[in-house]
């Protein structure tokens, strides 16, 4: 049983990998769509090519972090959900303290990080992973789980889209107000 969860569990993580891998290009496509030039400037090509490096690894993150919450091993899921959290906000604050606060800056010291923690993470989970000697669950899991799949893009999508078009009809102004007003709301909530 403990085995067969192992097989599961591997087969989920090669696979979302081999589809994440699948759509770096698609990503990219929208990254460049999304991110113009006219709002980062010179660092267009470094941030994104940044960003497309830390999809990978925050997928190993929050994959590793869900295995640890669903097998209650709460230390390890803290360390690495909280040394996360922790970490991230510890780079703009002390870009900020240096005066070297850019978007540029900020991806590339979250890239240490984010290598630290996705290692940490498979380390963490190993003894849940194993080499699937065939992809025969992958069907089962599929069928399981594409509809969670469908309603975890529609949940993504929503706000990205409102977020795109507030900046593409209002501008980066309303966009921070509109950010703001968002995240009092989450609060409330």
């Amino acid at each position: 049983n403990n085995y067969s969860r192992q097989i599961v569990i591997s087969t989920s993580l090669i696979f979302q990998i081999c589809v994440l891998l699948a759509c770096l290009p698609a990503l990219w496509l929208a990254l460049n769509f999304v991110m113009s030039e006219k709002y980062l400037g010179d660092d267009f090509f470094r941030i994104n090519t940044l960003i497309i490096l830390l999809f990978p690894l925050h997928l190993i993150i929050n994959f590793s972090c869900n295995i640890l919450k669903w097998s209650f091993s709460r230390r390890p899921y803290f360390i690495i959900n909280l040394g996360f959290a922790l970490s991230q906000g510890g780079v703009i604050i002390f870009l900020w303290s240096v005066s070297a606060l850019s978007p540029f800056s900020i991806f590339l010291l979250s890239l240490l990080p984010s290598i630290f923690f996705a290692t940490l993470g498979i380390f963490c989970i190993r003894n849940w992973l194993v080499l699937p000697k065939s992809i025969n669950k992958l069907k089962p899991l599929l069928s399981y789980a594409w509809p969670i799949g469908i309603t975890s893009l529609l949940l993504v999508a929503t706000p990205m889209v409102e977020r795109i078009l507030v900046v593409q009809w209002l501008g980066l102004e309303a966009f921070g107000k509109y950010a703001a007003a968002m995240k009092i709301c989450v609060i409330i909530t």
